[in-house]
């Protein structure tokens, strides 16, 4: 017959087993005054660089067009990004700021996926905060881009 401490050991461990499985570890860890270390997750990487090219390719559209406040706008989302803002002044598809704002659209659209699909919850607030600066680019009116 097992003891009491075996028992006890036996519940403790189920009850961690639990925690870690459900993944609220880390506000255990939190509750208690530990820090968790964030784990990067290679699908959250995959986003954020997807989300910086995305971002260049309309920076680019957006100085083609001389749309300076949007140039502006996504200069800082890739920055905030952690990525470089390339100054390329030629896109092939985009030549009016209309089809700017169809784009800068689309990638709203995109950028609301990829927070639902992000596993952090930090990379999902952000790739939502750029989705909402897309498609308030996207209803813009042309003259102030």
């Amino acid at each position: 017959m097992p003891t009491r401490r075996t028992i006890f050991l036996g519940l403790a461990a189920v009850g961690v087993g639990g925690l870690v499985l459900s993944g609220k570890s880390d506000n255990v860890l939190r509750a208690i005054g530990v820090s968790p270390v964030p784990e990067v997750r290679d699908s959250d990487i995959a986003l954020v660089k997807t989300a910086i090219a995305e971002s260049n390719d309309l920076l680019a559209a957006a100085i083609q067009v001389k749309a300076n406040f949007a140039a502006s706008v996504l200069s800082t989302q890739i920055a905030e990004l952690g990525g470089t803002a390339t100054r390329k002044t030629e896109h092939p598809t985009i030549t009016a700021k209309g089809i700017l704002k169809v784009a800068c659209e689309q990638a709203a659209i995109q950028r609301r996926d990829d927070a639902v699909a992000a596993v952090a919850p930090q990379l999902a607030q952000t790739l939502a905060s750029l989705a909402a600066g897309l498609a308030q680019l996207s209803v813009t009116p042309s003259e102030a881009l």
